[in-house]
């Protein structure tokens, strides 16, 4: 019986193997053809076995001048029994094809449940994180430790936009439930204590702009929708006019239409904005913004997006004089007194810190539930690699 195992060969697709190597019944092949030998051995026969019931007994017969069994394989597994020595082994044969759809099957299955349970990809569309995070940055975000253990302030998070569920955004952690806080001048006071946080970007805003209202004795109320002018030649393109006083614009980033934006697109040219449906272009020396509404979009609709992050001011108008900041984050919630969270709320803050829609505006607050994970790295691109740096507020000095 030993010697014949020992003799006893298994070629599949010219290359060959020995029973030892077969021994531990379920081979995996892709070749659709087995053939046997045992130099020396006479006497032997083998039959194939499929799903219970036998397929044939094998005969020999010449295979490259050597007598040999030449079995064809039938997807699944294909057992052997070798006559009269009683031994038996299997071939489990699958295509190429059937392999490679597999393996990719597995691949992307083992990527879903890494994706749901532990770590995910996310896009920085903004510049709200500022200089931690920037634009076009491309993060890995680990999605187990909040699964566990509470955020601790100080740390980058990714959430659902608690006004749009349906949106990630990324902040920073500055306070949870039971702390109390508070906004003055740019500085948060936190459980009493204001905090030195040398991570924030403070860069002036476009502020104080007029809407040109249509009459022009009408002055821009913020809850109404503003009468914009069409642009010259345009039928769908309307031009915020900025008030005429600033003869540069201090830090204008286009990317905060883009972050107001929900679906406009920026142009380089003004002439693009009413070829492009959705689209915008500022113009610096005239200090205009075409803006060119998506589809069938109302123009009350795109009004509102952008309001979110320009005051809009008539300048004949004294009742909204109130609104004029250089300052975007001393506008928000925590103005006039300090807040107390509650127990299952939580306090998010971009680091560009006039540059950054976080928890001072949003209409619904950010809830422990909302939390997804927590920023591990940037993977892209190669300039910005490397993990992302958390803080821990509470950390014992």
């Amino acid at each position: 019986m030993s010697d014949f195992l020992e003799k006893l060969k298994v070629s599949l697709g010219g290359d060959p193997y020995t029973f030892r190597q077969l021994a531990n019944n379920n081979f995996i092949v892709s070749e659709p053809e087995a053939v046997f030998e045992a130099p020396g051995v006479d006497g032997f026969a083998i039959r194939h076995v499929y799903s219970g019931h036998t397929v044939s007994e094998l005969a020999l017969a010449p295979v490259k001048n050597r007598p040999a069994f030449r079995a064809s394989l039938m997807r699944g597994r294909n057992l052997f029994q070798v006559d009269p020595m009683g031994v038996e082994f299997s071939l489990y044969y699958k295509s190429a094809a059937r392999d490679w759809v597999e393996s990719i099957l597995k691949a992307f299955i083992i990527l879903l449940v890494m994706q749901t349970f532990v770590v995910q990809t996310f896009f920085i569309p903004t510049g709200s994180m500022k200089n931690t995070l920037f634009p076009g940055d491309y993060i890995m975000v680990e999605k187990l430790t909040y699964r566990f253990f509470e955020p601790d302030p100080g740390e980058i998070i990714v959430f659902e936009f608690p006004d749009d569920v349906s949106k990630d955004f990324i902040k920073r952690l500055i306070a949870r439930g039971g702390d109390s806080l508070e906004v003055r001048g740019g500085v948060v006071t936190r459980n009493g204590r204001k905090m030195a946080e040398k991570y924030t970007v403070f860069k002036k805003r476009l502020f104080d702009p007029t809407i040109q209202a249509v009459p022009p004795e009408v002055g821009y109320d913020l809850r109404a929708l503003p009468q914009w002018p069409l642009a010259k030649g345009c039928a769908k393109s309307y031009v915020v006019a900025i008030n005429p006083r600033f003869d540069r614009l201090p830090e204008f980033a286009l990317d905060s239409v883009e972050q107001a934006d929900r679906g406009l697109q920026r142009v380089d040219k003004p002439e693009e904005v009413e070829k492009t449906r959705g689209s915008y272009h500022f113009d610096p020396k005239t200090l205009e913004l075409l803006i060119h509404p998506r589809n069938d979009a109302a123009l009350g609709s795109v009004a509102r997006e952008v309001d979110l992050f320009f005051r809009f001011v008539h300048e004949d108008s004294e009742a909204c004089a109130e609104l004029e900041r250089d300052v975007f984050g001393e506008v928000g919630q925590l103005e006039d007194r300090p807040i107390q969270l509650p127990a299952d709320q939580l306090w998010a803050m971009g680091d560009n810190r006039n540059n950054s829609a976080d928890s001072r505006f949003w209409r619904n607050p950010l809830r422990r539930r909302g939390l997804m994970g927590k920023g591990l790295l940037v993977y892209w691109p190669p300039s910005h690699m490397g993990m992302i740096r958390h803080l821990h507020f509470d950390a014992k000095r």
